[in-house]
């Protein structure tokens, strides 16, 4: 009973915070409808997702100990010991943890409180990658789905949520455009959603050597 009441939860709680984040994204194609509180109203959205999204993360962690039955024992733990799990539950969330961190430092109030007079994000972690938070943020189910030692919480990650935070980032930018208009779409095309390491070189022989531009 417990297990499938904790597993009806998680499902209810991720179309919960899909529902209001999605909204919450949106101030500029909301303030086109009832005006200028879209900002205001839009912070409380977030706030309401991310309580939703808190729910979510105990309901991961309540499927470690009440996992829904019937499983196949392949899905009800990694062939590894929990040990390795920690481990690379560690290795991934040290470094995605930090760029969600830097993201949610350099975008400021932002993050949780749109505003109209906010400017166009320029410098810090957001001339590298368009969207830092999302991209830690979602990585760390991953980290909470090993910590739970459990295949099926990453194979819902995968299937479920993976989808849902490219959703975010789709129509937060939609909205971005209706805010900043041609300056975010040049930004669009100078900064990639990651990082791009890019390397020319000249093939160009000079006594059998190869020359970097």
């Amino acid at each position: 009973m417990i297990s499938w009441l904790n597993f009806i939860t998680l499902l209810s709680s991720s179309v919960m915070f899909t529902v209001y984040y999605l909204i919450s994204v949106r101030p500029a194609s909301l303030e086109r409808k009832i005006g200028s509180t879209a900002y205001e109203k839009c912070k409380w959205y977030r706030i309401v997702s991310g309580t939703f999204m808190t729910i979510a993360g105990f309901n991961y962690i309540g499927f470690g100990y009440y996992p829904i039955p019937g499983l196949s024992p392949n899905l009800l733990s990694f062939p590894w010991s929990y040990a390795i799990s920690i481990r690379i539950a560690l290795a991934v969330a040290v470094p995605f943890g930090y760029l969600m961190c830097i993201g949610m430092w350099n975008a400021g109030e932002e993050t949780m409180t749109p505003k109209k007079q906010h400017k166009l994000y320029s410098g810090g972690i957001y001339e590298h990658m368009r969207h830092p938070q999302a991209v830690g943020e979602f990585v760390m189910w991953y980290t909470l789905a090993l910590l739970e030692h459990s295949p099926f919480l990453m194979l819902f990650t995968t299937a479920v949520y993976l989808p849902i935070w490219y959703c975010f980032c789709i129509e937060e930018e939609k909205d971005l455009i209706l805010r900043y208009g041609q300056a975010y779409e040049d930004y669009r095309q100078r900064v990639g959603w990651f990082p791009r390491v890019q390397l020319r070189l000249n093939l160009l022989r000079h006594g059998g050597k190869l020359t970097d531009e």
